[in-house]
């Protein structure tokens, strides 16, 4: 098990994630990167090699890799840009970084069974796992990413600009959708690609035209009715947790932190061409 650290900064201890949480442990400032994804590898992967059959594992094999130890350094790498890109949101004050929130992720994958881990395809689906990051921009705010944004997400600049995006509302309307970029539909909504609309998911015996209608994606023939009505949705078939890859941290990174991640990147092979050089 890892060794709890105390980080100090202007004189007040930053206790890192893996303490017992205590009130305002989720507002820490400078993020335990390398601690913290080498932790959430190990858990990760510890469960994915158990649970899940490599033909499921494989789905995923970016962040998996083919053995238990690839997969612990490739999401661990993969962990490590994530949580850089949350530094940068934090140091923007644009997120809150919730410590405590990983710290019930970690428990949750160390003490669940299979069973209850592969009730989802991707991590974020795991309880407590859903993200590691809380919003600090309003309506009409400089962002970066989703997770930065109140009730709201973030539309980047156009196409060929560099520069923040701005969180945006969500639609509740008809409202054409097909580009993305442009449109978000609300929680509750989805965007019916075949109309090229958001429409209103419907709950279960609620009337509906397809799937797209429908909470569950399910939408069939009502008993003795011509109409057709939104229905339970069929079990599902086997599952694995880490069976497609979901950022943690909620959204998708904006341009500034896909740089951001590139010079770490760039730094990262820099020192260890020169480590390989020296050893020569």
């Amino acid at each position: 098990m890892t060794t709890n650290k105390v980080w100090t900064r202007g004189g007040v201890a930053l206790v890192g994630f893996l303490t017992v949480a205590v009130a305002g442990c989720g507002d820490v400032h400078n993020i335990p990167v390398d601690e913290t994804s080498k932790d959430l590898a190990a858990a990760v992967c510890t469960k994915a090699y158990d649970c899940c059959s490599m033909e499921q594992l494989m789905n995923n094999m970016d962040l998996t890799g083919t053995t238990e130890a690839e997969c612990e350094q490739q999401s661990a790498d993969n962990f490590r840009g994530m949580l850089q890109g949350v530094q940068f949101s934090v140091d923007k004050k644009r997120s809150v970084y919730l410590a405590d929130k990983v710290d019930a992720c970690l428990a949750t994958l160390r003490g669940s069974d299979c069973g209850t881990l592969n009730m989802t395809n991707h991590l974020s689906g795991v309880p407590n796992c859903d993200g590691f990051a809380s919003p600090l921009v309003k309506l009409g705010g400089a962002c970066n990413n989703d997770y930065e944004c109140i009730d709201s997400w973030c539309k980047q600049p156009p196409e060929g600009t560099f520069g923040d995006g701005t969180c945006t509302a969500f639609s509740t309307t008809d409202t054409p959708c097909l580009d993305d970029h442009q449109v978000r539909c609300a929680p509750g909504w989805i965007c019916d690609k075949g109309r090229d609309m958001c429409v209103h998911l419907g709950d279960i015996g609620e009337s509906c035209v397809n799937a797209y209608d429908c909470k569950t994606l399910t939408c069939t023939s009502a008993p003795q009715a011509s109409q057709m009505i939104c229905a339970a949705a069929p079990p599902p078939g086997p599952m694995c947790f880490y069976e497609s890859g979901c950022a943690a941290a909620g959204g998708r990174p904006g341009p500034v932190t896909i740089v951001l991640l590139t010079l770490f990147s760039a730094i990262a092979i820099a020192r260890a061409r020169r480590s390989r050089s020296l050893q020569r």
